[in-house]
């Protein structure tokens, strides 16, 4: 099983949420935030992303549980249409920077206790250039729940992301001028 790291679709914040039904997963939307769940993709799996926009970066959380089994793969995937360096580190998140048009920083982490180390491959360009080579990077941990966490900031918008934690259901995003700002995940 696979859930893509991307947007969760595209909606206008603030406004009502349509009905929910099998087509129509977005939960909750406001002028900050949208959040998605998907419960019929994978027989007991339950996937909830929610993704944010802070002052000068992004949030994306997304969090699977898997019921009727004990432990179960799952993969959360960067799939990115540019340039991609990876960088694990000792302890803490795994940082990423994307070259486009614009440098893009990433940090990217999961839940406490959940062992997972990023696997990088060559893989297919985007649909639209399949035949140049992008760095794919797979988080996969056995795990009958695990959350994911990143947080995106183009190297130009500051002030600069300096420290990336996500304990229990909250992930703490600390910036270089000492703001702090939180963010709840799904359990």
């Amino acid at each position: 099983m696979s859930w893509a790291a991307g947007s969760p679709g595209h909606r206008s914040p603030g406004g009502p949420l349509p009905p929910r039904s099998p087509c129509s997963p977005l939960t909750a939307a406001d002028a900050v935030s949208v959040t998605a769940e998907a419960t019929e993709a994978y027989e007991g799996v339950r996937a909830v992303r929610r993704v944010a926009v802070g002052p000068c970066y992004l949030v994306d959380l997304l969090t699977v549980e898997v019921t009727g089994r004990e432990a179960a793969r799952v993969t959360a995937q960067l799939r990115p249409g540019t340039a991609l360096d990876v960088q694990v580190q000792a302890a803490g998140p795994v940082r990423t920077t994307w070259y486009g048009d614009e440098t893009l920083h990433g940090w990217h982490t999961r839940s406490a206790g959940v062992p997972v180390r990023p696997l990088t491959l060559p893989g297919p360009g985007p649909a639209d250039d399949p035949q140049r080579t992008r760095t794919r990077v797979d988080f996969t941990p056995e795990a009958s729940h695990v959350v994911f966490a990143s947080v995106y900031q183009a190297a130009s918008a500051g002030p600069a992301v300096s420290e990336v934690r996500l304990d229990g259901t909250e992930l703490t995003v600390e910036l270089a001028d000492g703001s702090t700002a939180h963010y709840r995940t799904e359990g």
